[in-house]
């Protein structure tokens, strides 16, 4: 009689194993469509302060000029559309074209608004998304992370020029 019971039993262990394969890739927690949660104007006064702040300890000649280039080195979207794929991570800011980076690549290189060849290189962990954008002129790191039913963008520019890097968070809610 055991014999009898465990044939079934196995054969219904391997359809359960076949269908759990055949199933697609639990989606990564960070892929969406992702719109800022308040007014981008409040984000855009909340980052000229953080850059008022981090001016203070400039020299008083460099403070206007550092303000400008900060402000054109912290464009926040209003929107992101992400999707993170196997080892590749697809994502666009306020409609632009998709730009696909692999995470085990050397990185892609763009041109930013300002016309400044950058490399970006992406990392993927379990809850977030790392994207890293180089120039000689220093680094912006976004790191994405899902909290609660919402996206929190952390982001940070160091450059050698700075005397400490600029720190920022947006938080973005699911479209």
């Amino acid at each position: 009689m055991r014999t009898v019971l465990l044939t079934p039993l196995v054969s219904l262990g391997l359809l359960i194993t076949a269908i759990a394969q055949a199933a697609p890739a639990a989606t990564h927690p960070t892929t969406g469509q992702w719109r800022v949660a308040g007014p981008p104007s409040q984000v855009r006064a909340d980052l000229d302060l953080a850059i008022d702040a981090l001016a203070v300890d400039l020299h008083v000649l460099m403070r206007e000029v550092a303000k400008g280039l900060l402000r054109d080195a912290t464009k926040v979207c209003t929107h992101y559309d992400i999707d993170v794929v196997g080892d590749a991570v697809a994502f666009s800011c306020d409609g632009h074209t998709p730009m696909l980076l692999a995470t085990d690549g050397p990185g892609t290189e763009a041109r930013n608004g300002l016309g400044v060849t950058v490399r970006a290189e992406a990392e993927v962990a379990d809850q977030q998304v790392v994207i890293h954008w180089r120039s000689d002129a220093g680094t912006r790191t976004n790191t994405f992370r899902r909290v609660g039913d919402g996206l929190e963008l952390q982001a940070r520019v160091t450059s050698r020029r700075l005397p400490r890097p600029l720190r920022w968070t947006v938080r973005y809610r699911q479209q």
